[in-house]
């Protein structure tokens, strides 16, 4: 089983600003054919960066889908949205819970990035403080340890 996830950065990253975000928390594997790999834990993130040219056109569409199906519970949210620089789309395997290493992994690089993580139709902070989600999607913060957004 695996999961997916997608980090809206409003400082890009490279190599060294993940493996600075992740000192010490995981490998970190840079590839050609990848933005990135983690490995830790038992668990494989897998990050891709989505082309600079299509980002315009991806935020366009994310506020729409905003717009039309969530809450919002922020005013952060429209500011990362419209800050965004760079977009992570993550690969996890066999997948996380909120709150354990990998949820850890994503709250740093979302930091590191001044971003937040989409997970699940719903968008959280580096804290894992929910900014919007589709009505009726039960959330839970971070404070909530045995919390599991998916």
């Amino acid at each position: 089983m695996y999961q997916h996830a997608t980090l809206y950065l409003t400082s890009p990253l490279d190599g060294a600003g993940v493996a600075a975000a992740l000192a010490g928390a995981a490998v970190v594997h840079a590839r050609p054919d990848r933005f990135v790999e983690l490995r830790g834990d038992g668990v494989t993130v897998v990050g891709s960066a989505m082309p600079a040219a299509e980002l315009a056109d991806h935020l366009a569409g994310l506020r729409g889908y905003v717009a039309a199906a969530c809450a919002v519970m922020s005013r952060d949210l429209a500011g990362v949205v419209d800050g965004t620089r760079q977009v992570l789309g993550l690969v996890i395997e066999p997948g996380f819970r909120h709150g354990d290493p990998v949820w850890r992994w994503l709250a740093a690089l979302a930091g590191a990035g001044a971003g937040m993580i989409f997970l699940a139709g719903a968008f959280f902070d580096p804290r894992g403080q929910p900014l919007a989600a589709p009505p009726g999607l039960e959330l839970r913060s971070s404070a909530d340890a045995d919390a599991d957004p998916r």
